[in-house]
C-alpha cells in the first residue's frame, strides 16, 4: 500500500471513515457498537462516546458489537473486524468491562470500595460457576492480581464515556511509609490510549503522569492548571506534577519491565 493510495482489497470487508482520529494507528484494536442496520453502504456506529456515520460493505444490524483492528489512516480510515484468533484478548478485555458492570455497577452509581479485586471475588463466587463469561472474567483478574502483589488494595474499574464502554482503569494502592502512600493508576482508553499515573501521598501530593503519545501528552499538559485548581478545592496541597512522554511496559510492582517514576 502506497502513501495515500489504498489497495481495493484493504476496503472489502471493511468500514472507512474520512475523519482523522488522533489516537489512532495502523495495528491498534478498538471496539465500537453498531447503532442502525446497514443501509445504502452506510451505517451509525458509536465510537469513543460518539456517534459517527461511516461507510461499509459489511452488512451490520443494530446492536452488533465490533471488534476492528485499524488498516490504513490515509487518504481515509480503514478499519476492518479482527478475526476469531486476534479478536480474544480484545475479546477478554471488553468482557471483563462489561461483566464488572453488570455484576458491581459503575463508577459514579456504585462506591468505588465495590471495585476492590477482593469485593469483585466475592460477587464472582455468588455467581454461576459454569457462567462461561465469568470465567472470562475471573482469568482476567488472576492474571493482573501477581503483577500487584505488596499492594494495600488493588481495584479494576470499567470507565464509561456517555454511557459506553471508554476503557479500563487498573489502580493499585501501596504503603510506603508510616504516613506515607503510593497510588499507581494504570489507564487503558479508547480514545487516549495508555496513560500511567504515579501519586506520592503524605507531606503534600508529588504527581507523574506518562503517556507514550505526544498528542495525549500535550492535551493533559493543558488541562494540568484545572487537575491543580480540583486537587487544592478537595483539600489536597500538590507539591510537583510533572507530565511526560514515555512509553509504557507492563505494570508490575517490583517487575524488571516497569518504568520506575521517582
Amino acid at each position: 500500500m502506497l502513501d495515500g493510495i489504498i489497495h481495493p482489497s484493504v476496503l472489502e470487508n471493511a468500514i472507512t471513515l474520512k475523519t482523522r482520529i488522533p489516537s489512532l494507528f495502523v495495528g491498534r484494536r478498538l471496539v465500537v457498537t453498531v447503532l442502525s442496520n446497514t443501509k445504502g453502504g452506510k451505517v451509525l456506529i458509536s465510537m469513543f462516546g460518539n456517534k459517527v456515520y461511516v461507510e461499509t460493505d459489511l452488512e451490520l444490524v443494530k446492536g452488533q458489537v465490533l471488534h476492528l483492528k485499524v488498516h490504513a489512516l490515509r487518504p481515509r480510515v480503514v478499519l476492518k473486524p479482527v478475526v476469531q484468533d486476534e479478536s480474544k484478548s480484545s475479546f477478554s478485555k471488553s468482557a471483563v468491562d462489561g461483566l464488572i458492570e453488570r455484576l458491581i455497577g459503575s463508577l459514579g452509581r456504585t462506591d468505588i470500595k465495590h471495585f476492590e479485586a477482593r469485593k469483585i471475588f466475592e460477587q464472582v463466587l455468588q455467581s454461576a460457576r459454569h457462567d462461561n463469561d465469568i470465567q472470562y472474567l475471573v482469568q482476567a483478574l488472576l492474571r493482573d492480581l501477581p503483577a500487584f502483589a505488596g499492594a494495600v488494595a488493588f481495584f479494576y474499574i470499567p470507565l464509561l464515556v456517555d454511557k459506553d464502554p471508554g476503557g479500563r482503569a487498573r489502580v493499585a494502592i501501596y504503603k510506603e511509609g508510616d504516613d506515607s502512600y503510593s497510588v499507581n493508576f494504570d489507564v487503558d482508553t479508547d480514545n487516549l490510549g495508555k496513560i500511567r499515573c504515579t501519586a506520592l501521598m503524605g507531606n503534600g501530593l508529588d504527581i507523574e503522569i506518562v503517556s507514550p503519545s505526544a498528542y495525549v501528552v500535550d492535551l493533559l499538559r493543558s488541562h494540568a492548571g484545572e487537575l491543580s485548581n480540583r486537587l487544592t478545592d478537595m483539600g489536597l496541597e500538590l507539591k510537583r506534577l510533572e507530565i511526560m512522554q514515555r512509553a509504557i511496559s507492563r505494570t508490575g510492582q517490583g517487575s524488571p519491565e516497569m518504568d520506575v517514576l521517582v
